[in-house]
């Protein structure tokens, strides 16, 4: 486990690089691998950089490290409740399930796939529908839209359909990068530092419009994400934060 805490006077969990604690957060618990430098987070190839998972008294995250592919957490008191093995591979998946089903997807050629899930004898198996080349998501998610798989296919912007894995569309949009939805509506946050949003249809790539955010540096990895009428847009270490609310006619 790298850099994971519990901060009492923040919203939820958050993951650090190990070079110091933020102000006016007072740590109730923290799991630390045990060489905490920058460089001892380097050997682990980047898997640290992670969203945890917050779902009801305890959080899930996925490390990666060795004997730790993915552990689930007490979250208030940090203790573990399982740990899975390590990953078999380098490859980031991202997974989006329905009606016992669950496509994950990843890029480094691993591309797509629908597992169709069965429970016999308190046994799950899995089955699979169909593989696809055409959606290999790299890091920006993808989202599921009336039966309509929605996500970057590295460069390319590309709509699936959920059943059958086949192509409606694909289009270069503003470039790789990460995927929400809302009221309609596609928020694309381009790693290149462009947001723009756009209709979440069948019918075509449909732009409505887009800008620029501030550059940082570094490519812009982060997940657009949407509460209460407000887009949140992160790159690196600033937030910025959107009225979405629609105006009254």
């Amino acid at each position: 486990m790298v850099g994971l805490r519990l901060c009492e006077q923040r919203v939820g969990l958050g993951l650090e690089r190990l070079n110091g604690i933020g102000a006016g957060c007072k740590t109730s618990w923290r799991l630390l691998e045990p060489d905490e430098t920058d460089e001892g987070i380097s050997k682990l190839g980047g898997v640290a950089t992670l969203s945890p998972l917050v779902d009801g008294p305890h959080v899930v995250v996925s490390p990666g490290g060795p004997g730790a592919g993915m552990v689930k957490l007490d979250k208030m008191t940090g203790k573990t409740v399982w740990m899975s093995k390590e990953l078999g591979d380098t490859a980031a998946y991202s997974s989006i399930t329905f009606n016992n089903k669950v496509f994950f997807t990843s890029g480094y050629g691993a591309g797509g796939a629908l597992l169709d899930l069965t429970v016999k004898d308190g046994e799950v198996a899995a089955a699979e529908v169909y593989h696809t080349n055409d959606m290999r998501n790299h890091h920006g998610g993808v989202v599921l839209v009336d039966g309509h798989l929605y996500g970057f296919s590295d460069l390319i912007l590309t709509c699936l359909e959920f059943a059958t894995g086949k192509v409606v569309w694909r289009d270069r949009s503003v470039g790789k990068g990460s995927v929400t939805y809302a009221n309609g509506h596609l928020y694309i946050q381009s790693e290149n530092n462009m947001f723009a949003l756009a209709e979440a249809t069948t019918s075509g790539y449909r732009e409505k419009g887009r800008f620029a955010i501030p550059e940082k540096g570094q490519m812009s990895w982060a997940h657009p994400a949407i509460s209460d009428g407000r887009l949140y847009v992160r790159n690196q270490d600033t937030l910025l934060v959107y009225d979405i609310k629609p105006t009254a006619p």
